[in-house]
């Protein structure tokens, strides 16, 4: 049985180094301003702390965050493809198309995450289900034209044959990158915790691990757009 987060650690690791280089600038620049904004308040104590104050704080950063992830998954999922299929494409080229389907990721992005945070809201499950069921929405947008609706539908039919291999893929990443970062990450940050830019590598580096499940969910992708088919 193929192991998929084998396959995609190890495309992960083949093309990290290209994928770093073309959306590193574009990570730097905005969580430079994130953290300088939300470092920029005064400190508050969590527990007195209004919700207007922590909306203030916190909405500016949320809604850069919101703004330029799709554009960094958009160029990591050509960058991906372009790897895939061995060809050589200038950084222009993947940043002019990233741009031009940009608002489209962005729509896609939204409401993924709408529907997401509605399942882990309700229960763990249901949010790595929904996690499953749109894996490759971004995909079809991005390699495909799709509109945001369309793609959210043909990746909710679409990945129901890896669904299980999709939910057990999203936890072991979880276990093996995700919580292990966030335990390193707390440690340094208690002794570096005004430090801009402590905190700004720390958040791209973040960034840069969350480009695994970007590869993970490619590489299903891959298979059922192409590999599924050809064994079928």
């Amino acid at each position: 049985m193929r192991d998929f987060v084998v396959d995609s650690w190890r495309f992960y690791k083949a093309n990290i180094v290209s994928v770093v280089a073309l959306v590193l600038p574009v990570l730097i620049v905005a969580e430079t301003l994130s953290t300088y904004w939300i470092m920029s308040h005064p400190p508050v104590n969590l527990d007195t702390i209004t919700p207007e104050q922590q909306l203030d704080m916190m909405l500016p950063s949320l809604l850069l965050t919101m703004l330029v992830s799709p554009l960094v998954a958009g160029l990591a999922i050509l960058q991906f493809t372009a790897a895939r299929m061995g060809q050589s494409t200038s950084v222009a080229a993947l940043y002019t198309q990233a741009l031009l389907r940009w608002p489209s990721m962005l729509v896609t992005s939204v409401i993924s995450q709408i529907m997401i945070t509605v399942g882990f809201l309700a229960f763990i499950f249901p949010g790595f289900f929904a996690l499953a069921r749109l894996a490759y929405a971004q995909f079809l947008v991005m390699l495909e034209n799709r509109s945001p609706l369309v793609a959210l539908s043909e990746s909710w039919s679409g990945s129901e044959p890896l669904m299980k291999e999709l939910i057990i893929g999203y936890v072991r990443l979880v276990m093996l990158a995700v919580i292990p970062y966030l335990v390193v990450s707390a440690t340094v940050r208690s002794h570096f915790q005004d430090s801009l830019l402590v905190t700004v590598l720390l958040n791209t580096l973040m960034n840069i691990l969350m480009l695994l499940f970007v590869a993970f969910r490619f590489r299903c992708y891959w298979h059922w757009r192409y590999e599924g088919k050809q064994q079928d």
